[in-house]
């Protein structure tokens, strides 16, 4: 794209009557008005302004004209109005609205089209009466060029051998070129950027005396430089781009770089260094890691990553293809946890410094497992009867090792170690059944153990016979199993009928009965302890033959309704039939009276005249 710059040097013009030496300029002033820069092709508006001085009135007519009207006119006494300069007469316009009065005080110009040729001078001018004023600048055409860069040599050797086979350096050759199409005017400089160099500082300048030019049909200029070099090692794989310096400072375009780049240089020399990265590292399971391998030798017939295991085998990792001129090698691949390993990069006979690559990994899962059964999976319920030793061991694999903890159901840590912890009791009792829990520093899923270590349910059965001091007994029984698990169910009984309730009074693995008031009768009983749970059952029993309580007084209730029978017959025949017994025998021969002595009471005389009446009636 082209640009047309516009150069404001004022100029003050002053003919005819001026103002007497000594006193005070008071004129108007003209000054130009307009960018600093056009582009070729596009459209020039520019023009001059008038300020008006307040001393000083002035009445006229403005004038602009190019360098060739003004030499023609500067010869005449006075100036004359000229409406447009005859050699841009179909691009240049004037605004003609104004033209002939100061009213606004300006006059515009338009340049249609701008093309090379038309830097030239122009002038403002007002005639006032013998008076005239005016500006002079000048147009400068300035283009922005297309700028490539081309290949000239892009391998070869820093040594050459000749028909007799001497080897000599291989001296100055043309590594690239440069052509700027449509430069207007000259350029300031002409360079090739080392590897597209922004600063400039890497840098190699054509001297002007080397370029070749030629105009173009618009006036334009094509240059062609080469790149000329006395190549070393230090410019292999060196890439260059153009640069050209145009003649005027237009600010951001003042130079103009190629839009491409040549390819890099590949000198041949052979493999000294070589070096293997690997990044991320470490690298987290299943995330990528990449390996990268570079030689500095031209050209490469192998690269080689290897993986070296501990037992010397190797393992490759990746290779290039022969002759690789990028001489590197890029491998990814998915972290795995047996790539866990040390490499190295191998290249032409030379060898890289070994890299560790860690990767870490950590089992989703804990696990725990029976030390005392062949290491099989625990279950989350254990139950067992005690004693009994356990050894449980919690495991997760990883790399960092993880740290397994154990801790019980207050979350007190009781064991843990790296990747494995162990629940241990040699002779587990029934006060370590509860929950244990195994954890790992990775957050995985925690794992609880409900341990029940069952107990017999094995009865104590016990007495005891206590007086008040009013003299009131209390017996009591009591069935304890201590360590009975899970609880046990405890029955009392006795093989005898007691007068009063008993209190009873029941606990874990304990049961009370308590006989408060009881008094003594006479006789001994037993009482007996059941006790049972999921283990199986026990019987025990005590026998109360306390000096305090000789017999137990029995329930009336408790004597069998026959047995009341019996006893009232009995104690009817005594009452009734002994009397009646002895007066039959013992009464008196004849009818009118006694044996002496053996006198009857008025009761024992009714209850005989009654039986001999029911005799008598038979």
């Amino acid at each position: 794209m082209n640009f047309f710059i516009v150069t404001a040097a004022l100029l003050l013009v002053v003919t005819g009557n001026t103002a007497a030496e000594g006193e005070e300029d008071s004129y108007n002033v003209v000054n130009y008005a307009g960018p600093k820069a056009f582009e070729i092709g596009t459209t020039a508006k520019f023009g001059c302004v008038f300020v008006e001085n307040t001393t000083m009135e002035y009445s006229g007519s403005w004038q602009m004209l190019n360098s060739q009207q003004l030499a023609k006119v500067s010869e005449r006494k006075s100036f004359v109005y000229t409406t447009a300069p005859g050699f841009i007469k179909d691009r240049f316009v004037l605004d003609g609205s104004e033209y002939e009065t100061l009213q606004a005080g300006k006059l515009a110009a338009t340049i249609n089209d701008v093309r090379v040729g038309d830097d030239t001078e122009f002038s403002c001018i007002i005639e006032a009466g013998e008076t005239s004023l005016g500006a002079k600048f000048s147009l400068d055409v300035y283009s922005k060029p297309e700028v490539y860069v081309y290949d000239q040599l892009t391998a070869f050797a820093l040594n050459k051998e000749d028909v007799n086979g001497t080897i000599t350096d291989i001296g100055e050759v043309t590594v690239a070129s440069c052509t700027a199409v449509g430069v207007y005017p000259k350029p300031t400089s002409i360079k090739f950027l080392v590897n597209g160099d922004k600063s400039g500082s890497r840098s190699v300048e054509v001297p002007s005396d080397e370029w070749e030019e030629t105009e173009l049909e618009d006036g334009t200029l094509e240059i062609s430089v080469d790149l000329n070099l006395s190549p070393t090692e230090k410019d292999h794989k060196r890439s260059y781009k153009c640069e050209v310096e145009m003649a005027l400072d237009l600010g951001d375009d003042k130079m103009v770089k190629s839009k491409n780049s040549t390819s890099p240089l590949l000198i041949t020399h052979p493999v000294e260094v070589v070096t293997l990265s690997i990044s991320p590292k470490p690298v987290d399971m299943n995330k990528m890691v990449t390996f990268t391998c570079r030689s500095d030798g031209y050209p490469i017939e192998n690269i080689r990553i290897i993986k070296r295991l501990s037992d010397g085998s190797t393992t490759l990792v990746g290779e290039t293809e022969t002759d690789n001129q990028a001489a590197k090698l890029i491998v990814t691949k998915k972290a795995l946890k047996d790539m866990s390993a040390t490499y190295t990069c191998l290249s032409d006979g030379q060898e890289s410094k070994t890299e560790k690559l860690k990767v870490n990994w950590h089992d989703s899962v804990i696990k725990v497992t029976d030390i005392n059964n062949d290491n099989k999976q625990v279950g989350s319920r254990v139950e067992f009867i005690e004693p009994r030793s356990i050894a449980y061991n919690c495991t997760q694999q990883g790399n960092p090792e993880p740290t397994i903890y154990w801790k019980d159901s207050k979350g007190k840590v009781i064991s843990s170690g790296p990747s494995s912890a162990v629940l241990k009791w040699k002779n587990a009792m029934q006060e370590k059944s509860g929950r244990y829990t195994c954890s790992s520093s990775t957050g995985v899923s925690e794992i609880p153990i409900d341990l029940q270590i069952d107990q017999f349910c094995k009865p104590k059965i016990e007495k005891a016979v206590s007086q008040l001091e009013d003299g009131t007994l209390t017996l009591t029984v009591q069935c304890t199993t201590p360590r009975g698990a899970p609880i046990c169910d405890i029955q009392l009984s006795t093989n005898v009928a007691i007068n009063i309730e008993p209190e009873e009074e029941n606990k874990n693995n304990v049961k009370i009965w308590s006989y408060k008031g009881i008094e003594p009768v006479g006789t001994e009983a037993t009482f007996s302890c059941y006790a049972a749970n999921r283990q199986g059952d026990y019987n025990v029993s005590i026998v109360v033959d306390d000096p305090e309580i000789v017999t137990f007084p029995l329930k009336s209730g408790g004597i069998s309704p026959g047995v009341v029978v019996i006893i009232i017959l009995l104690v009817t025949l005594v009452v009734i039939g002994i009397p009646y017994a002895y007066y039959r025998c013992c009464r008196k021969n004849d009818n009118s009276g006694h044996v002496k002595g053996n006198q009857l009471d008025s009761v024992e005389v009714e209850k005989l005249e009654a039986v001999e009446q029911v005799e008598d009636e038979d």
